[in-house]
Formats: structure tokens, sequence, C-alpha cells
């Protein structure tokens, strides 16, 4: 189609160029009409050949279209499929700012609950430190607790053993310094946080001591201390009375006398007595002193020594 369309523009150029030599030598001999007439035709044959040129160009710009086309076709181009590509970018795009928003934030929450754990391991240690504690603690209450369990159940032990001891003593002692039959024993009894001193009565029933008489209770106050003496400083053998006769009548005193000159030197080696009655003088075993201080001149005690037996 090119050559053919190069061929009739050149046919075309040729005509052309006749036309105009024509239409100079027609000019030269023809008139004003005839000359008019050429320019028309002239004119004709330049838009033909404008319309050659034309057309050669078309076909080269369709010429160049097909080959784009068979460029893409080789490519297997397709809009369709350009735009659904394009598309999937575009969601691949979004889902990896959104798989990457979610990954900061899981790994901020990571952090967070690293940090979480961190301090719940520190507040495990402390409890199982405190738990450590605790338990020795405990171990330490338990042993003390056995401790004092056992320190109570010796001092119960001991109680009994001593009051035993002692409640020996004083019923062994007690007909030498009481002289009447209507109470025939003394006792010391115990509980877990008191101690009472009861007397029997004739009928056997155990009375308390603040039921009995002043001398009585003196009476019973010496047989105790008398036996206190034998038991806790048996080594030691002293007995220091101090006014024994307090509330004793004259017949307790005499009993009391007989004691000390008879029965108590066989317990203990040693009696000291300090009295302001004389009647004591009648139960020494040994040196009787008399101590004498005049109280109104300050002066200092005169000791005198009044017997020796």
């Amino acid at each position: 189609r090119r050559e053919q369309l190069s061929a009739k523009a050149s046919e075309a150029e040729a005509r052309l160029a006749q036309a105009e030599e024509k239409a100079k030598t027609l000019s030269r001999t023809a008139g004003a009409g005839a000359l008019e007439e050429l320019e028309k035709k002239v004119g004709e044959l330049a838009a033909a050949g404008e319309m050659f040129v034309e057309e050669d160009a078309a076909a080269e710009a369709e010429k160049k279209v097909a080959a784009v086309e068979a460029a893409l076709k080789s490519l297997a181009f397709s809009a369709a499929e350009l735009a659904s590509k394009r598309k999937q970018a575009m969601e691949a795009a979004s889902a990896s700012s959104r798989a990457s928003a979610e990954a900061e934030g899981t790994q901020k929450l990571f952090e967070e609950k690293k940090k979480l754990l961190a301090s719940r391991e520190e507040q495990a240690a402390a409890l199982k430190a405190v738990e450590e504690e605790a338990a020795l603690a405990q171990k330490r209450v338990e042993e003390m607790t056995a401790f004092q369990a056992a320190l109570l159940e010796t001092q119960s032990l001991l109680r009994q053993e001593l009051v035993g001891a002692v409640n020996d003593a004083m019923a062994s002692l007690w007909p030498s310094v009481y002289p009447y039959g209507d109470y025939t024993s003394v006792r010391l009894r115990s509980s877990e946080d008191d101690y009472a001193l009861e007397l029997r009565a004739l009928d056997g029933a155990w009375v308390s001591i603040e039921e009995a008489s002043g001398g009585e209770k003196s009476c019973a106050s010496l047989a105790m201390r008398v036996s206190f003496a034998m038991i806790l400083t048996p080594n030691l053998s002293w007995l220091v009375l101090d006014e024994p006769t307090h509330n004793l009548d004259r017949e307790a005193v005499a009993r009391l006398c007989r004691a000390l000159h008879e029965e108590i030197p066989k317990i203990v080696e040693q009696t000291f007595i300090i009295t302001h009655d004389e009647a004591l003088k009648e139960g020494a075993s040994a040196k009787v002193y008399f101590v004498e201080r005049d109280k109104q001149k300050g002066d200092k005690s005169a000791v005198q020594e009044v017997s020796s037996v």
C-alpha cells in the first residue's frame, strides 16, 4: 500500500510539474479565462497530492499501532488483569501495614508482660522469703511451745514433789508445835497459780487456815517454816524464827519450847530465835543473848550473854 501511495505521489508530482509547465505556456498564449481554469486544475492536483501524503502518514501510524498491539499481545497484557493486580497490590500493602501495626502492638504488649513477669518473680521471691521466715518462726514457736510444756510439766512435778515433801515434814512436826487435838494435821495445797495452807479437822475434812484462830495460824506457820528449812536448805541446817510466839497461848508456847529444846535440834543443827517473850528461854538448847538499846539516847545496842546451856 505504501508503494502504491508513493507511486501515486510521484505521478501526481509529475502531472503537477507538467501542469505548471502547460500553465506557463498557456499564460503566454491563452487568455485570462483559460488561465483561471488551469489554475483551478492545478489546485485540485495539489489537494490530491496532500491527500496522498496524509494517507501515507496515516498508514505509517497504523503500522506503528499494529506493532504496539502485537508487542502487547506477545506480553499477554490484560487491562483487567492489571487492574486486578493493582488491587491485590494495594490490599497487600494495606495488610502489611496492619500486620506491622499489630506486630508493634504485640511487641509493646510483650514488653509490658515481660516487666509484669519480672515484678511477679520479685514478688514471688519476696513471698518465698517471707514463707521461709514464717516457717522458721513457726518451727521456733513449736519448739518454744514444746519447751514451755516440758517446763510446765517439770514445774508441776517439782511442785508436787516439793509440796509432798513439805507436807510430810509438817505432818511429823504438827504434834510437836500444836498442843490441842481439834486439828490433827496441816498441809500445803497447791494450785496452778497459788498455794493455800489447810488444817485437818477431827472428821478428816481439810479447812482453810483462814477459819483458824491466831494461835492456830501461828502454829501452822511455824510448822511450815521449819519444814521449808528442812526441805530447801538441808545442807545449811539453819532455822531463823522471828517472834514465833505471836498469837500463841501459854500452852502453845510451852509446847513450842519443848519442840525447840527436844525436836527441832534433831532436824536442824542451829536455830536462831528473835523474840521479846522470855518464856522461850526455857526452850533454849544453847546460848541466850539479851540485846538492849536506849532509843532516847541513841545508844548502840548492848549485847549480854544471859545463859549458856
